[in-house]
């Protein structure tokens, strides 16, 4: 048995501000050793599934993100000189 982390981070930036995401996975592959393409295959199975979890993270920040900018309350303006 061989134990494995896979590690993935991301950064997003929008308007000079940059906001960082990170996912670790650890998991145990359970294959023989003496067979190298079957623990490649388990190993890129674990880092399919951490970058689909990280995927769902970004896309959820940035709808709520969004959201947010869409009802943020306008900057009020001044009034017109006479």
């Amino acid at each position: 048995m061989l134990k494995v982390n896979v590690g993935l981070s991301r950064k997003v930036s929008k308007d000079y501000n940059s906001t960082g995401f990170s996912l670790n996975l650890e998991g145990e592959v359970c294959v023989p050793l003496d067979d190298p393409e079957m623990v490649i295959e388990k190993i890129k199975e674990l880092y399919d599934l951490a970058e689909e979890s990280l995927d769902q993270q970004v896309a959820r920040y940035e709808e709520h993100s969004a959201i947010a900018s869409r009802d943020a309350v306008p900057p009020s303006r001044p009034a017109p000189a006479p």
